[in-house]
């Protein structure tokens, strides 16, 4: 797995804490038809054929809690699960877990939360989640950029299930 795959399935929230903050909790499931290709996205951080190829068709759920400034994600697919937590106070702080260092930074632009992981090696991941106004459906947009290559652009697209 390549070093922001982590991040990519990690960092999935949704909205604006003045106006939205309830509606971010609840249980999301990707759309896959209505999801763009990660194909192109995934091959641009390393990630493996058969990896891709699993990945087109996985399906992913969202477990969203938000308590004040901190978001905790879980993220459920077939293979795994992984709970992460976001605190979305503008701070820039240093990427916990195993395996390539860098830094992260998650801070609202209006109803948009906005993600930025920066890696040593200079490859940025920048994430914005927007929530509709009915509060059916989040998008995230997911952008890769290598430290010397362009950026490569994905949109997934996560139904609410419940509450």
């Amino acid at each position: 797995m390549s070093r922001l795959s982590a991040a990519v399935l990690g960092v999935l929230v949704a909205g604006s804490p003045a106006v939205r903050a309830g509606e971010l909790a609840g249980v999301w499931v990707v759309d896959l038809e209505a999801s763009d290709a990660m194909d192109g996205f995934l091959e641009a951080q390393g990630v493996g054929y058969l990896k891709r190829k699993a990945a087109a068709k996985t399906v992913v759920t969202l477990t969203i809690a938000q308590t004040g400034e901190e978001v905790r994600i879980t993220t459920i697919t077939p293979f795994d699960w992984k709970t992460s937590v976001l605190v979305v106070d503008g701070v820039t702080r240093a990427v916990e877990r195993a395996g390539p260092q860098g830094l992260a930074h998650h801070a609202w632009d209006g109803e948009v939360l906005v993600s930025t992981v920066t890696m040593d090696d200079g490859s940025v991941l920048t994430v914005s989640r927007s929530i509709s106004t009915d509060g059916a459906t989040l998008t995230q947009r997911m952008g890769y950029r290598a430290p010397d290559g362009p950026t490569h652009v994905a949109d997934r697209v996560f139904r609410r299930q419940g509450p």
